[in-house]
């Protein structure tokens, strides 16, 4: 049998083909990314850049005490900032190397900790230093603690999963958030 292609038939099929792509593409593609669109708890009026932390964990005590440096984008001026915080205290907390200190409430329900300066950030670049002290805890979320037996003795081993949903156990002043990754 011989197939006879024509050429009203051949740009039929040329069309066809070119609309299913146009069309199979336009069903798949998904929106563009918009941080402010994206859902989540904390607000967006400011944005993490970049963290720096020092953790000096204590194994016999379990405290977890340490200095987090936050390079932040403030979009709007504000004077509080609310990030996610698990079980922790707060030392001292100050933007831009200014000795005032912020006012900390604490909200353990929702895991946040809210920082109230006595002025507002002005719109633009500002660092946070956090002084903050946490508590290594013995179930599997965040930093935690595992003890186990030896021929010589309880040994414990501290560890953590790094699971992202567990990251403000572990960055425990941290403004991570699903819809925005910031680097270390």
């Amino acid at each position: 049998m011989k197939l006879i292609v024509t050429a009203p038939l051949a740009r039929y099929c040329g069309a066809m083909i070119v609309m299913m792509i146009v069309v199979t593409g336009a069903v798949r593609a998904e929106p563009v990314f918009s941080f402010d669109a994206t859902p989540g708890k904390l607000p967006k009026t400011v944005v993490p850049i970049s963290y720096s932390i020092e953790l000096r964990p204590d194994a016999e005590s379990l405290a977890l005490p340490g200095v987090e440096v936050i390079d932040i984008e403030v979009r709007e001026p504000t004077a509080r900032l609310t990030l996610n915080a698990v079980n922790t205290t707060f030392a001292s907390v100050t933007a831009d190397d200014v000795a005032e200190r912020a006012d900390v409430a604490l909200d353990a329900a929702a895991e946040t900790a809210t920082f109230t300066f006595a002025r507002p950030l002005a719109a633009g670049a500002h660092r946070l230093r956090i002084e903050f002290t946490a508590r290594i805890n013995k179930f599997d979320r965040g930093f935690f603690f595992v003890d186990y037996p030896t021929d010589s003795g309880v040994k414990r081993l501290l560890t953590s999963k790094l699971e992202p949903a567990d990251a403000p156990g572990y960055f425990r002043a941290g403004m991570n958030r699903p819809s925005r990754r910031v680097s270390p």
